[in-house]
């Protein structure tokens, strides 16, 4: 049945008594449509003078369309019927037409929907559909205007638009029904993806939500996803059950490092791509950091490469470690545990013949992440020989000193540049060591300087000594005494002059209490040469033996020394008034070389003020001091002693009131 309402000034809503089985209608202006189910159409209302009456025998239609004052109607056989006014050709139905689905009329124009998808509108010029215009599937006439709607849900617009009917929105899509009549009007479902969480770090989860404007049809509705960063995934499609408008769908992250990046999830259905959801992914961080930056190649040095995420990871990630040298020794893999945010890395190295700038780079699938630089120094070394003068026959001790302890035993090639020296041809530095030592002994005559040369890791280091054909000594001189703290001349005389070069000769003392220099030279041309001993502070009298020797000739001499000590203590007055003060002078037994300290006691600490010790310095032998007394009520007589190295001396003096 058919119900009307609304302006009836021409009955147009005046629906005829009995109408029933009623399957389409149409209206415009004053007059009204129905199509039965039998395929007959019935008019009402305004009818222009009979002009809207339907044709008579009209029969088998299966869609009908009202303009403004002509009717179309669409048979059974595709074939189309028009009626009414034709002021604009509305009602010449074009030949050749063919099998049409839809007919529409709006105003005083008329449009077809064939079968092929393609539109044919007839009566004023703007009645003519667009050449390109395919894949049709709905259109409507509206009073100077059409609208078609296309396969993909979306809607296509010619002729008048004076009011922008024929301006259509964008983005337009997903639609489903249209109609025009001095405006237009599309209706559709709409697409929309949302994401449950905008920010998310790199290797995290999220949820995505698709949604439609309807319920899905029976077996659901089959959702397509994407996301535009390929480090970002989703599933391919996504399907809404059948009767519900949404479904969830999961979003995971890769692992990656850098600044960050925006994302967007865009879902597409029946064509309509929705408005795209945007995320941001905060990429993690990784920062190097060496214990030590510059190191020996093959030392004992352990470095350590530390590597420090900017937050711990959700999942186990693998990192390759690389460097630039082969000299530095790197594990396969970094493998980052779930939670971790540290690793220390170990790293290894061997010994590099020059020093070396080395770059180190942490990838990920191959991409770097960080770098950082150390530098690799060669292993050098020095080498020293003492004594520094050999003699035939005499033996002395080679050290090589590495700048770094080594990992591994570390072999030193040697050789002398003369015969007269021998060293081994090579030593090893042990493992954990950065010294060895070596014999250097001489075995040829002759006064003559010798190279010896070490090879550390490819680089040269040399030392000389100095081979002495060794020409007799005669004597060696020094006083028959001396006393501690003192100078001691000391001189040494050879048989003949000294050869060219000069002539070394080696002095020993067979007392500590007397030090000598542990070699003199003789200058070339010359019998002799003077040198100074010193002595220490020895508590005791003592001999010492000063031995010279040159080669395999030597010689002797002796000295008694005694031990320093207080030779007098002289007072400035013999008799002092209570409160003052007097002059006390202290006097050693022998000028000093360096300062030294001499005790003083009274057994009358009530009426003097005495120092317990006081200092003779350097060059003196005395020192006068300054003694206080204190006011006495009788006669006293004080006794001040002093003493050195338990030698002591006495002064009395009288105090009065």
């Amino acid at each position: 049945t058919v119900v009307a309402w609304g302006a009836d000034y021409e009955g147009e809503t005046v629906v005829p008594a009995g109408l029933k089985d009623v399957v389409a209608i149409a209206a415009s202006g004053s007059w009204s449509l129905a199509l039965k189910a039998d395929g007959t159409v019935v008019q009402w209302g305004y009818n222009f003078g009979g002009l809207l009456n339907p044709p008579a025998g009209l029969k088998n239609v299966v869609g009908i369309a009202a303009g403004f004052a002509h009717a179309l109607a669409v048979k059974s056989d595709g074939t189309v019927v028009a009626w009414g006014a034709n002021s604009s050709n509305q009602c010449d139905v074009p030949l050749g037409l063919g099998a049409v689905v839809q007919v529409s009329a709006g105003g005083n124009q008329s449009l077809a929907l064939k079968s092929d998808g393609k539109v044919v509108g007839w009566g004023p010029p703007s009645a003519k559909a667009p050449s390109y215009l395919d894949g049709v599937t709905r259109i409507a006439a509206g009073y100077d205007h059409s609208l078609a709607l296309t396969s993909v849900g979306g809607v296509v617009a010619w002729g008048q638009g004076l009011d922008d009917q024929i301006n259509v929105p964008r983005p337009l899509s997903g639609v489903t029904l249209i109609a025009a009549s001095d405006f237009s009007l599309a209706f559709g479902h709409r697409l929309t993806v949302s994401v449950n969480r905008t920010e998310m770090y790199a290797g995290e989860s999220a949820i995505g939500t698709v949604e439609l404007g309807e319920a899905a049809e029976s077996g659901g509705a089959v959702v397509t996803l994407r996301a535009s960063n390929p480090l970002v995934k989703v599933p391919e499609t996504v399907t809404v059950p059948e009767g519900e408008s949404m479904a969830t769908f999961p979003i995971s992250s890769e692992l990656s490092f850098g600044a960050g990046f925006y994302t967007s999830i865009a879902a597409t259905y029946r064509g309509d791509t929705n408005e795209e959801a945007e995320m941001y992914v905060e990429e993690n961080g990784l920062r190097l950091a060496l214990n030590t930056p510059s190191f020996i190649g093959g030392s004992s040095t352990k470095p350590i490469l530390t590597a420090t995420l900017a937050w711990p990871l959700m999942t186990q990630a693998s990192l390759t470690l690389e460097a630039t040298d082969a000299a530095l020794l790197l594990p396969p893999s970094v493998v980052f545990k779930p939670g971790e945010k540290t690793f220390k890395i170990p790293l290894g190295h061997v010994p590099v013949p020059t020093d070396r700038d080395i770059g180190l780079a942490l990838l990920y699938k191959g991409q770097t992440v960080t770098s950082t630089g150390l530098k690799l120094r060669a292993i050098k070394g020095a080498l020293s020989i003492d004594p520094g003068v050999l003699t035939q026959g005499q033996t002395g001790t080679g050290t090589v000193t590495l700048t770094g302890f080594v990992q591994q035993p570390f072999a030193v090639t040697l050789a002398s540049n003369h015969p007269s020296i021998s060293v081994p041809s090579t030593v090893t530095v042990p493992a954990g060591a950065r010294t060895v030592t070596f014999p250097v002994s001489a075995v040829g005559a002759g006064s003559r300087m010798v190279e010896v040369t070490a090879i550390v890791n490819g680089t040269p280091t040399t030392a000389s000594v100095y081979v002495d054909v060794s020409p007799e000594v005669k004597n060696v001189e020094i006083p028959s005494a001396g006393y501690g703290l003192s100078n001691i001349p000391v001189r040494v005389r050879l048989k003949a002059v000294a050869p060219a070069g000069g002539a070394i000769v080696r002095l020993a003392s067979s007392d500590p209490a007397l030090r000598v220099p542990a070699t003199v030279r003789i200058a070339e041309g010359t019998y002799y040469t003077d040198v100074v001993a010193t002595t220490t502070d020895l508590a005791s009298a003592a001999s010492a033996t000063v031995t010279a020797t040159v080669g395999t000739s030597s010689a002797i001499d002796t000295i008694a020394l005694t031990p320093v000590g207080v030779h007098s203590v002289t007072a400035s007055a013999a008799s002092v008034k209570g409160g003052d003060s007097f002059e006390l002078t202290i006097t050693l037994n022998t000028v000093l070389r360096t300062n030294t300290l001499v005790g003083l006691t009274t057994p009358d600490g009530v009426s003097l003020v005495v120092p317990h010790q006081t200092n003779v310095n350097q060059g003196m032998r005395s020192r006068t001091i300054t003694i206080k007394t204190r006011p006495v009520t009788g006669v006293w007589t004080v006794s001040i002693v002093v003493t050195k190295n338990g030698k002591s001396e006495t002064q009395k003096i009288k105090i009065t009131p």
